[in-house]
């Protein structure tokens, strides 16, 4: 692979980190800061937590018998309420009262995900563009050898 297109792989690898990561609701920033990108010989490989497969998916209702998180769903909440400091509409009502409130619903209810979550992260368009700089850059490298190959006079 040509220098240039590495160049290009990277630039687009991290290029889609960057969008990921601002696609990805946030509160205290941790679901988007698991995000990361490992280079490869051949490209590159973007993981991120497990946590972000509900934000896609959504969440079942908890089974009877489940094993408690780390952290528990009510501490994750009690955390977002904090962060985006949420005070609750009853005076009398504690942010730990409302976090337990919540993890009650989403244990009993579940919730619904976004699957549009990456929609405009990588399109058709986008994907189409570096494919067109790729090939660009290897005929230019091509080319380039050839010419090595040859002596003119």
């Amino acid at each position: 692979m040509a220098k240039d297109s590495e160049d290009i792989i990277q630039r687009f690898g991290n290029e889609l980190v960057i969008n990921i990561r601002k696609a990805i609701p946030s509160a205290t920033g941790k679901t988007a800061d698991s995000v990361n990108i490992t280079f490869t010989k051949t490209g590159f490989i973007i993981r991120g937590g497990a946590q972000i497969g509900a934000l896609i998916d959504g969440r079942k209702p908890t089974s009877a018998g489940a094993v408690a998180g780390n952290p528990t769903v009510r501490e994750a909440i009690l955390e977002w309420i904090r962060a985006r400091r949420i005070k609750p509409k009853e005076a009398s009502m504690s942010e730990a009262s409302l976090a337990y409130l919540i993890a009650r619903s989403i244990h009993r209810n579940g919730y619904k995900g976004n699957p549009n979550l990456f929609k405009n992260v990588l399109t058709k368009s986008k994907l189409a563009s570096v494919t067109k700089q790729l090939a660009a850059a290897e005929t230019t490298s091509v080319t380039s050898d050839i010419i090595k190959q040859f002596k003119f006079t």
